[in-house]
């Protein structure tokens, strides 16, 4: 990561993960491909840049077939 690049907490990726789940998607793969791990977002001072965002966002909607699953995340988010 770049340290000019934006980022996110990286454990908004947790949402993105149950949202994985609730489409009966295993996470863990998806996330590896874009060079996370699960255990990266559960730490807390972890960072995501939001190109892996959005890398990560785009194979969800490949995987799942819904163009709408960022805004499905939402209500995963505590």
């Amino acid at each position: 990561m770049n340290r000019d690049d934006p980022t996110t907490i990286a454990s908004y990726g947790l949402a993105i993960a149950a949202a994985l789940r609730s489409y009966d998607i295993d996470p863990v793969p998806v996330f590896s491909n874009i060079g996370l791990t699960i255990e990266h977002v559960y730490s807390p001072t972890m960072r995501m840049t939001v190109g892996q965002v959005a890398k990560l966002y785009e194979a969800c909607i490949d995987l799942t077939g819904d163009e709408h699953f960022s805004l499905r995340t939402v209500k995963h988010l505590s």
